[in-house]
């Protein structure tokens, strides 16, 4: 997500449209062009070869010159290795002495199509800076001899003194139908893309980045911006750093001069460390020049840890040892005690916090006292963590015995009448009903199917499971068998790994449910 544009003026916003989107400025500038050349699309270069009356001819996509690759005609016997190339290998043009990837003219073109996004800032003439972002393409689908680098814009973003306005590339329906028109957005993106449905491109998602750097920055109103600073430590997301220096200019150079770049950058990273409506460093990370001056190193956490102390009266070394793990723990341990209370008590027991946590978390299971000091801040706090494991464990294990036994009287109620009504024995097989919630566990352990889970819709009555067994192994599962007691019907009936019924087992199933079906017709008619 980027970040949301600064609020501008309708007549700052007029200005910004203006310097956007001169005519000047359409296509891609020649020094922007020849890098894209150079270093994004450099693997973008091919000698497609032909044959014609056994001699092989070769068509450069960089210099445009037809060659011939033929010994003492174009190249020395030397040369015979990087020249002479199958399809797919890398050799040099003859012509050009340009590294290029072979290629047979008449196969593998389907999807070549070579892409590739880019982002670059140029000066415009009040002072600002433009970035435009955009795909650079090259089509070899077609006649690879008039390849030509195209250039499809997405995004301009328009800089200056307190001001930045982006517009999007979006579809909308017009007077000539669908077409891409420029909709101004709300909010700065990182641009970037993701790789289309025709293009095998693996590098396709790679932004490519040209002009962001000090020499580009230089006499406009953004000179202070820091660039070349920037990308040497991020090297992405230029649209970001370039929306926080507008909104925090003054403040953003003087964290990045005084060495806290990290901290420059308005992210998630360091919401709620920084003040960036300060004026001075000393006052945006809440610290004072000699605390900033005893700072390990000037990081995001080496400054949190400093600030941590000071909130807390504790030192940077405690912070860094009981606020690593998450800064939510201390919001939890500061409902029951002041933290710095806290960390001494941790200091003398040789514990972390989250064992204090995980300790008072057992405790609210349990419905111990934690308003009682003892219970709150036990002497040996690993011992009493043991033994509140240990009740909780024997209070999971006492709820699980229960609920087997349970389970089981549930099982007893139903089993006797599902035996009178279903029990059933044709030829070498029998069929009966499940009688425990352990015999469901095995018999889907032995089946390697789920049957087990039905036990909650068996009991309800939603659903009644079956075991159908050879005679000879009436302990052995066979095949499961799911009937729904409301349709009167077979759900299904399943046996190893969740296999159909042999033919065996499906004439037994057929003369069970005919043998169901009479006994149904007979309570009916009695009824």
């Amino acid at each position: 997500m980027g970040q949301k544009a600064k609020k501008i003026t309708d007549k700052q916003y007029r200005h910004a449209r203006k310097m956007a989107f001169a005519k000047s400025i359409d296509g891609l500038p020649k020094k922007v062009a020849q890098w894209v050349d150079d270093s994004v699309l450099l693997g973008s270069r091919y000698l497609f070869t032909h044959r014609e009356n056994g001699v092989r001819y070769g068509h450069c996509t960089h210099c445009h010159k037809d060659v011939v690759l033929e010994l003492g005609r174009t190249y020395s016997a030397a040369d015979v290795q990087n020249v002479n190339c199958k399809h797919k290998e890398i050799g040099f043009c003859p012509a050009c002495k340009s590294t290029v990837e072979f290629r047979d003219s008449g196969r593998g073109r389907k999807y070549m199509y070579d892409q590739k996004y880019i982002l670059f800032a140029t000066k415009l003439r009040d002072g600002g800076i433009l970035v435009r972002a955009g795909f650079v393409e090259r089509d070899y689908r077609l006649d690879y001899t008039t390849v030509k680098t195209n250039f499809f814009e997405e995004y301009r973003v328009y800089y200056n003194t307190g001001v930045d306005a982006v517009w999007a590339k979006r579809w909308s329906y017009g007077f000539h139908g669908w077409e891409k028109n420029w909709e101004r957005m709300a909010t700065i993106p990182e641009p970037s893309s993701k790789q289309p449905w025709y293009t095998n491109d693996e590098n396709y998602a790679e932004n490519h980045y040209f002009g962001f750097n000090d020499e580009t920055f230089e006499n406009t109103n953004l000179r202070y911006a820091q660039m070349s600073a920037y990308m040497e430590n991020f090297g992405n997301n230029p649209c970001g750093w370039l929306d926080t220096y507008v909104k925090y200019p003054v403040l953003t150079e003087k964290l990045v001069k005084e060495g806290f770049i990290k901290l420059a950058v308005n992210d998630s990273w360091t919401n709620g460390i920084v003040n960036r409506r300060a004026k001075t460093v000393s006052a945006a990370l809440g610290l004072t020049k000699k605390e900033l001056r005893e700072l390990p190193e000037k990081t995001r956490d080496a400054v949190l840890y400093a600030q941590l102390a000071k909130k807390y009266g504790i030192t940077p070394a405690q912070a860094r040892k009981y606020a690593a793990y998450s800064l939510t723990s201390i919001e939890n341990v500061e409902k029951h005690l002041p933290f710095k209370k806290t960390v001494k008590y941790l200091d003398k027991q040789k514990e972390m916090i989250y064992t204090l946590c995980d300790y008072w978390n057992d405790c609210e299971k349990l419905n111990l006292d934690l308003k009682r000091e003892d219970i709150l801040l036990p002497p040996d706090l690993a011992q009493a963590h043991r033994r509140t494991n240990e009740a909780l464990a024997e209070a999971r294990q006492q709820k699980e015995l229960e609920e087997t036994r349970r389970m089981q009287e549930e099982f007893g109620k139903r089993l006797k009448k599902l035996e009178r009504d279903f029990d059933f024995e044709s030829g070498a097989l029998l069929i009966r009903p499940a009688r425990s919630h352990a015999e469901l566990i095995d018999e889907g352990s032995a089946l390697h199917h789920c049957v087990a889970t039905y036990a909650q819709k068996h009991l309800s009555g939603r659903t009644v499971i079956f075991f159908i067994r050879k005679k000879s192994e009436p302990d052995k599962p066979f095949y499961t068998l799911e009937y729904n007691p409301k349709t009167e019907s077979i759900v299904q009936c399943r046996g190893l790994h969740n296999c159909g019924k042999t033919p065996e087992v499906e004439a037994f199933v057929d003369a069970w449910s005919g043998y169901i079906r009479n006994k149904n017709k007979k309570s009916h008619a009695a009824a």
